[in-house]
């Protein structure tokens, strides 16, 4: 939707989320609240009913990326589709597999949280520039034309195995702009949604994804925050079903499609972020662990530390350069329409203030990275292995 850039920001602990309310509902739209933030357990991390007390191997991992497909992600798909080695390496030891859904949760979108989107067509691409500033073609012409919806690389060779990830990551630029990642990784992990026949709580042992004692691990990738809003009256709690403007069909979304800031002045309206912390936590029942990653735009405090809110209004004229500064909120509240809070060799992000507070439900502190930084891609393979072993019970026999 925007020029593109994520910033990798990896989870730091509930009592940051929590501390970062101040009391107005729009920042709660944007965090935890004390009512939706998940039980502690005895190590300090959330506790999952079910989850054993010590492991005996290492567990299987199911791993769901959330992949923006609007405008501006070209640079940000082909960075993460060509870090399989990485991604490897991160996961060495485990029986993982990968499904991939998009942020485009639009009701004419066929593919709507579904597993299995074929990739962007190796055709120029309006949307994305090569080194020339020419439209660039995607890295997709190797690609087949209908991959398994869940990749396992155990049985491949590792350029077979390489060349799926690619292709899966790749999934295009062409998706809605009112991105709803949160919701997107809901529905799509949910017996009620397009999925089912592929989950293991719902299709049984056998099914390929959300496997018996797997750990979940979700990672959500875009370059805006989440706009996952509901239905009027709300009577979707999942906001997957929700119509836009007069379309028939449903009750109509709260966040109005005149103006993507709409998302960030109306957060108040957003489904709460504990909605899907809880959905993430319900939707494998013998996960041996679930975490939450976040490639997107940081959190962008103020002098006073706490995060900032664009809001409706007239912007000062000093305060016209991108990315933002924090001297042009002093109270917390940027006026005028949103702008990017980051920008690195990738291009420009904007404030992943509900991104970030869904990954700090989890375990993890002191990970995030940003993508303004060098080779990001390699970041975060290293924060997923460190999040997914915070996310794991210990060892039964740990070695001394």
């Amino acid at each position: 939707m925007r020029s593109a850039l994520l910033t990798l920001a990896l989870a730091a602990p509930l009592a940051g989320a929590l501390s970062s309310c101040t009391g107005d509902p729009a920042d709660c739209a944007d965090c935890l609240t004390p009512d939706s933030a998940p039980d502690i357990g005895p190590d300090g991390g959330p506790e999952v009913p079910g989850e054993p007390a010590c492991l005996d191997a290492l567990p299987p991992v199911d791993l769901l990326l959330v992949i923006d497909d609007s405008g501006s992600m070209c640079e940000e798909q082909a960075a993460v589709g060509g870090a399989f080695d990485a991604m490897q390496t991160a996961l060495d030891g485990y029986d993982w597999r990968l499904a991939v859904v998009t942020t485009d949760m639009h009701p004419d979108n066929r593919w709507r949280a579904t597993f299995g989107k074929p990739s962007a067509l190796p055709v120029p691409s309006l949307n994305c520039a090569d080194a020339d500033g020419e439209p660039a073609v995607p890295d997709t012409v190797d690609c087949e034309a209908e991959a398994p919806p869940v990749l396992d690389p155990g049985p491949l060779d590792k350029a077979t195995a390489a060349r799926r990830f690619r292709c899966m990551v790749n999934v295009g630029t062409q998706g809605d702009g009112f991105e709803k990642p949160l919701a997107a990784a809901a529905h799509a992990l949910d017996c009620e949604g397009p999925n089912a026949d592929l989950l293991g709580p719902c299709a049984g042992d056998d099914a390929p994804f959300l496997r018996p004692g797997a750990a979940l691990v979700v990672v959500y990738m875009g370059d805006e925050d989440d706009c996952s809003d509901g239905a009027v009256p709300e009577d979707d709690p999942q906001m997957a079903d929700c119509v836009y403007d007069d379309a028939p069909g449903g009750a109509p979304c709260r966040i109005p499609r005149s103006t993507g800031d709409a998302c960030v002045w109306m957060a108040d309206q957003l489904t709460p972020v504990g909605h899907f912390v809880d959905a993430l936590r319900g939707a494998n029942p013998t996960a041996a662990g679930v975490t939450a990653l976040t490639l997107a735009g940081p959190r962008f405090a103020p002098v006073d530390g706490q995060p900032v809110r664009f809001v409706p209004g007239a912007r000062d004229p000093a305060c016209e350069a991108e990315p933002v500064s924090p001297a042009c909120c002093p109270d917390g509240l940027c006026r005028g329409e949103t702008a990017p809070v980051c920008a690195g060799p990738l291009g420009e992000a904007f404030a992943g203030n509900r991104l970030r507070a869904m990954a700090e439900a989890f375990p993890g502190e002191g990970l995030g990275v940003s993508i303004c930084e060098a080779d990001a891609p390699a970041g975060l393979a290293d924060r997923l292995s460190l999040k997914l072993e915070l996310a794991l019970p210990p060892p039964c026999d740990p070695v001394d």
